[in-house]
């Protein structure tokens, strides 16, 4: 029999059914671009499989920017209606998304068309990508990329209420696809592009609602916030019975995207000990749809704190 720990206790997190399953994506082996895209090409999405953060190359980041509609008489709802039906014109020139004429709908591909900055005085670099939207309501959608992607990850897209007022939200957790990449974001302007990419679009939203853009950013290495968390969590289910110990490794898988305002809730259980080994597994859920955020596993010993702080 394992023990277990959670963060906050809910009858419903074991449901397999989500109730919102129709707002996601159904799983694909391989993306499938259907239907012409005026002015873009599909050289590298048709056959390519999904990449998210685990797959990556480099450091994890959750990059966060939102601009409030102050003074707009406006709902998320309706912000949302306008963001994907006009989400080819809010983008600036240098990343154009080009959706299918279904639109902004959960399993449909995003083809996008974007330039690198030039390097070491070369041209700037033509890059043909895109997108699977993975889920759409009508306060949000999420996109992931595919294999090839200059990033690895989740964007999600959303407009929320906070305090009568709406604010618009672009969230990202990802980190780059692979060396070179990870180079280009770092050295090379992509984070900086990157940023100006994402606040080009809030201006344009603002600007429609007629509201002096002022756009705040946070960028945050979510590898260290996540790992705090299952680290919290799985401590507390060994010091049931054993108060004293270290971590020795851990592992952290990322499933699906987080999204603003949903309850996220951790779980955390024994798996096996061996003498003063403890193996320990956590998950976070997602609340609303059931689904899982991140898991981890990790090795804990059983230690005499104050034999290594008297040392």
């Amino acid at each position: 029999m394992t023990e277990q720990t959670t963060a906050e206790t809910t009858g419903a997190a074991t449901e397999q059914v989500s109730r919102d399953a129709a707002n996601w994506a159904q799983p694909v082996a391989k993306l499938t671009v259907e239907g012409e895209r005026p002015g873009a090409l599909n050289l590298n999405v048709d056959g390519k499989g999904l990449t998210g953060p685990l797959q990556g190359f480099g450091a994890m980041w959750q990059k966060t920017y939102r601009v409030s509609l102050t003074g707009a008489a406006v709902t998320p709802e309706e912000v949302m209606a306008y963001w994907k039906a006009h989400l080819p014109e809010l983008m600036p020139a240098d990343s154009r998304f080009y959706p299918s004429m279904i639109g902004v709908k959960p399993g449909e591909v995003v083809l996008i068309s974007a330039t690198l900055p030039s390097m070491f005085g070369a041209p700037a670099v033509p890059v043909s990508t895109g997108v699977l939207i993975l889920y759409a309501d009508d306060e949000s959608f999420s996109v992931m990329t595919p294999d090839g992607h200059p990033e690895s990850g989740f964007n999600t897209f959303s407009a929320l209420d906070e305090d009568g007022v709406t604010v618009c939200q672009i969230q990202s957790l990802a980190r780059a696809n692979d060396p070179i990449y990870e180079f280009g974001f770092r050295f090379m302007g992509g984070g900086a592009q990157q940023e100006q990419i994402w606040r080009h679009v809030l201006t344009q939203l603002a600007q429609h609602w007629s509201v002096e853009p002022a756009i705040d950013a946070t960028n945050v290495p979510l590898t260290v916030t996540v790992t705090v968390l299952f680290d919290e969590a799985m401590y507390h289910v060994i010091a049931r019975t054993v108060p004293e110990v270290v971590t020795v490794s851990m592992a952290v898988d990322y499933k699906s995207p987080g999204f603003e305002g949903h309850r996220l809730i951790c779980e955390a259980w024994v798996e096996k000990r061996e003498g003063r080994r403890i193996e320990v597994s956590s998950a976070l859920v997602d609340a609303s749809t059931k689904k899982v955020v991140a898991e981890a596993r990790a090795v804990y010993r059983e230690v005499d704190l104050k034999r290594i702080i008297g040392r």
